[in-house]
């Protein structure tokens, strides 16, 4: 079975037992109404509803192991899937600038690193030519190379690696 077989049968254990909606197990009843068969549903549905949350926790748990195993490539640095996927979240939760959108660099490691390889203040003009040392060859071919480009290209990628693990990994 491939990992995105276990997305699925997660969602679709998810969409039928855990809706916010869902009715609980303790119900108010009328001291005149019998209850017994009202008591033999909600037993049922209980151990209904407690088999499925076994079964997807299984599914998280195996989904855990093999992201703990499987190891993906972005932009030449080889990490766990389990590693991106804290890494997505951890830029998710960085901050950014409220009018551009642009991710705050000094937020996450993998922006300061990313800063560190772009040139600085690209996007100012000026009427003098700049001259940049650049003996790694880090600097891009265009005008649009910044800091933030290069953040949204990793996370591009990073998240791209992430679902073609999911469709290729057995588990």
């Amino acid at each position: 079975m491939k990992v995105v077989d276990l997305f699925k049968e997660q969602e679709l254990i998810k969409a039928k037992y855990f809706l916010e909606t869902e009715q609980g197990f303790i119900l108010e009843a009328d001291e005149s109404q019998d209850t017994s068969y009202l008591s033999d549903q909600i037993r049922r549905h209980y151990k209904e509803v407690s088999d499925a949350l076994k079964r997807y926790m299984e599914i998280e748990d195996l989904l855990s192991i093999s992201y703990a195993k499987t190891y993906i490539t972005v932009m030449g640095y080889r990490f766990t899937v389990a590693s991106g996927l804290k890494l997505l979240q951890d830029m998710e939760q960085a901050k950014r600038e409220p009018v551009t959108g642009n991710y705050i660099v000094n937020t996450h490691p993998l922006g300061i690193f990313l800063s560190m390889c772009s040139v600085p203040c690209k996007f100012c003009y000026s009427c003098q030519p700049k001259k940049y040392l650049d003996p790694l060859e880090l600097e891009g071919d265009t005008v649009i190379e910044d800091v933030s480009y290069k953040i949204e290209e990793f996370l591009i990628q990073l998240k791209y690696e992430i679902e073609k693990s999911n469709n290729e990994t057995e588990i």
